[in-house]
């Protein structure tokens, strides 16, 4: 990953901010709500605001999985849930 060590915006970081204060409270978050937060911070534009997602994913800071029909709708903002959610789907499906 080349864009590990790299300085980040001063904005991206306070976006990154706000999203690990979202962590703190619930374990994920409609990308919709992604967008608002991302416009608190910087001015609205769904393709950067996409542009930081993936690189947010990239980094772990959450998980965004905006090629899949139905994860992209969803920014998991605690990587832990989404890890046990899926270790729970295995299980039960033995």
């Amino acid at each position: 990953m080349s864009h590990i060590g790299e300085e980040l915006p001063a904005r991206w970081i306070q976006v990154r901010d706000s999203i690990e204060q979202e962590a703190e409270r619930r374990p994920h978050m409609p990308v919709q709500e992604y967008y608002e937060l991302y416009a608190r911070h910087l001015p609205a534009n769904r393709e950067k605001a996409l542009f930081l997602s993936r690189y947010l994913h990239d980094l772990g800071v959450f998980l965004h999985f905006q090629d899949d029909t139905l994860l992209k709708r969803t920014v998991i903002l605690q990587n832990e849930w989404a890890t046990a959610a899926c270790t729970g789907c295995w299980t039960t499906r033995r």
